[in-house]
């Protein structure tokens, strides 16, 4: 998410940090507020993937201040929140949703996508192409081909398992 800047130029991440309480994730989108910027600023709540107690008892109230946020020329963003324990996905998700309806989050997703990531069948096209971006060499220089790259994607559940 981070990157997104690197390849559209009317976009800003800012970080929302995860030593700071969720509560006041609505006074950080106020601080990130530029006026006259046009550019589309993305607030990303990283590092609390799988969020702790203390997160997940402060969303509704954050959620609450965080649509009245919205409504004004200063809450003009997007906010993510990648969360890797579906538990708490689906209650994060579904508070938003209970708090801000559409509003809130997307009325077909009510807030909760997943990141499926690359398809098998893919990786070994983006691995080469990376290793040619980074060494100028395929896999193939590296004695990896692609009956090699066949084996070792079926151990991989993810493209990092298949790099590593």
């Amino acid at each position: 998410m981070k990157t997104l800047p690197k390849f559209f130029e009317n976009v800003l991440v800012y970080s929302f940090p995860n030593n700071v309480a969720l509560d006041k994730l609505p006074d950080f989108i106020k601080s990130t507020y530029i006026p006259e910027d046009n550019k589309q600023r993305i607030v990303l709540i990283e590092r609390r993937d799988n969020p702790k107690k203390a997160d997940l008892d402060l969303v509704e109230d954050a959620f609450a201040d965080l649509l009245e946020i919205f409504r004004e020329p200063e809450g003009a963003a997007v906010v993510l929140w990648p969360v890797t324990n579906p538990t708490s996905a689906e209650l994060i998700a579904q508070t938003a949703w209970a708090v801000g309806r559409d509003s809130m989050v997307d009325s077909k997703s009510r807030g909760q996508l997943q990141f499926r990531g690359v398809p098998k069948d893919r990786y070994y096209d983006l691995a080469d192409n990376t290793s040619r971006t980074l060494t100028g060499d395929g896999l193939e220089a590296f004695g990896i081909t692609p009956d090699l790259a066949k084996s070792m994607t079926i151990k991989s559940q993810t493209i990092s398992d298949f790099l590593h």
